[in-house]
């Protein structure tokens, strides 16, 4: 396992890495699939950061904690990726007793000119690698991220998916189609 770790503001001293590769060890009881690991710390005036990320064979974990004393967000993060790695587990051992929930979108069309009216910006851009999984996985991956929405690519109709929890509190799933 390759961990990673960050200081933001801070340097990070041999205790405090040895206190996270503690951490780590604990985590890797419940997860044998972990490929990768970064913690990032960082501290500015009040609060002190805690985001930690964990990178298995399919799978990304990741759980963010602030509070005063950086090893109280250490702790916090460190439970948190606990619970998604065995809540992922539980998932797995009970995948065959309850059915998946229903996939279906519905979309909002939206017209040129009621864009004009809307004057949105676009504040944040993000890129990152997409992985080819199955809807029900993405549905899965959403869920561990804590995200509303996910996007991934479908190996079965070899195009970029998105799939996404609906508010009641189902999944919905995006296939785009190009037309011409």
């Amino acid at each position: 396992m390759n961990l990673t770790i960050t200081g933001r503001g801070m340097r990070i001293t041999p205790p405090l890495r040895n206190y996270i590769q503690e951490k780590m060890r604990d985590i890797l009881k419940y997860f044998e699939n972990m490929v990768s690991a970064h913690v990032t710390t960082t501290v500015t005036k009040e609060r002190q950061r805690a985001e930690v990320v964990i990178y298995g064979d399919d799978l990304t974990f990741k759980a963010v904690q602030t509070s005063p004393d950086m090893y109280a967000s250490l702790d916090g993060a460190m439970a948190k990726i606990t619970r998604q790695v065995k809540r992922h587990k539980e998932r797995i051992s009970h995948k065959g007793r309850h059915k998946p929930k229903h996939f279906g979108a519905k979309m909002k069309v939206i017209t040129p000119l009621e864009m004009k009216k809307e004057k949105h910006e676009i504040i944040a851009s993000k890129r990152f690698a997409i992985k080819p999984m199955t809807p029900s996985e993405a549905a899965e991956q959403m869920e561990l991220l804590g995200y509303n929405f996910f996007v991934f690519f479908n190996p079965t109709t070899e195009q970029v998916n998105i799939v996404y929890r609906r508010k009641d509190g189902n999944y919905g799933l995006i296939e785009p189609e190009f037309w011409y």
